[in-house]
């Protein structure tokens, strides 16, 4: 096992520079709930390195879960389309897992590591924590590739936010920044509160916000605060159709200044994550793997983490497809209903819950 510690950040101007030095030429591994911070810097840095024509035959991106290293080596070895770079990225290879069975495919990948093509630009995502035991996680650390995301630093978060907030002309400033960090959960009490769900937070606000600045109440009326353990319970219960339940926890959420407009967020996201599995199901057998895959690759869809999936799929169950497409529609009427000011927003609200439990 490797002595050197992984690299981690504390400001993102250090991941940035890290990123362009490296240009491509090393593999990195990169791992931990924060993962997307790294994901997003590194497409924009290697997608300007690729021809635009050409991205869908040189850019790839694979679900590794199933896949052996042989197999994802000719992946790798087939050859740029009409260009001198190809990128991978590789998600959640079980090489890196504390399961020993893969230990021989591991030093397989090592081998083929070290004499990498020049042509190929490789990186390696899991949201998983490193298994520090496990050889594949000691050859990067060894060549100082093992990039420890699991819990972004608050200076580090901030100024990623910043960034992506100017990119979708989001006018923001720092102390709203910390703010929406703090409100949304991400610490060390909510574990599963990651930077894809923050991410997902602001395009929220760019959408209610109209290029307005953002003010601490728009952060409070439009973001999911994720660690509040009622609201999932709320949302729970109303999957299972237990009306009473789902009537206390709600009106208690609002009393605690949760607004209507969180809650039917949550409830909408909720409702769709629950369609989509339908559909998915109907083609074939969907673990919750494969749905937190499918959830990752939709724009329409928030970050959904695997607990929460886990009681969707199987409270799925309760809800006909005619139904849910009935709930989604009844959810965009309250929503229109509100902001023209025909109904009142919390008792609209409840009236709602009574109409998808009915």
């Amino acid at each position: 096992m490797a002595k050197a510690k992984p690299k981690t950040f504390y400001t993102y101007r250090d991941l940035v520079n890290m990123i362009r030095l490296n240009e491509g030429e090393r593999p990195f591994y990169i791992y931990g709930k924060d993962i997307y911070i790294a994901e997003r810097l590194i497409t924009n840095l290697y997608v300007q390195q690729l021809n635009e024509s050409f991205l869908d035959f040189n850019f790839k991106k694979v679900d590794a879960k199933k896949m052996s290293v042989a197999s994802l080596i000719d992946e790798c070895n087939v050859l740029p389309v009409f260009d001198n770079k190809k990128c991978i990225f590789v998600y959640d290879s079980p090489i890196f897992s504390k399961n020993k069975s893969y230990e021989k495919q591991a030093k397989e990948l090592i081998a083929y590591l070290e004499e990498i093509p020049d042509y190929l630009m490789l990186v390696f995502f899991s949201e998983e924590n490193a298994t520090w035991s496990n050889s594949a996680f000691g050859f990067f650390m060894k060549n100082n590739a093992a990039l420890d995301l699991s819990n972004a630093h608050s200076r580090l978060m901030a100024e990623w936010l910043r960034a992506g907030a100017k990119s979708i002309s989001l006018d923001i400033s720092s102390q709203n920044v910390d703010y929406l960090i703090e409100y949304c959960g991400h610490h060390a009490n909510t574990p599963e509160v990651n930077a894809r769900m923050l991410y997902t937070e602001l395009v929220k606000l760019a959408d209610y916000c109209d290029d307005k600045e953002v003010t601490q109440d728009a952060i409070q009326r439009i973001c999911t605060p994720y660690g509040n353990e009622s609201l999932e319970e709320m949302l729970c219960s109303l999957n299972e159709k237990k009306v009473s339940e789902v009537l206390y926890l709600s009106d208690m959420l609002m009393k605690n200044n949760v607004y209507p407009t969180v809650l039917l967020s949550a409830l909408s996201n909720n409702f769709m994550v629950m369609l989509f599995y339908k559909e998915l199901a109907k083609e074939k057998n969907v673990t919750v793997w494969d749905m937190l895959s499918e959830v990752k690759k939709s724009d329409m869809l928030r970050y959904t983490h695997k607990e929460r999936l886990e009681n969707i799929m199987n409270q799925s169950k309760n809800y006909s497809r005619v139904k849910i497409y009935e709930t989604l529609v009844a959810c965009a009427k309250y929503d229109d209903d509100v902001k023209s000011g025909k109904v009142d927003a919390k008792a609209g609200f409840l009236q709602l819950l009574c109409h998808i439990c009915a």
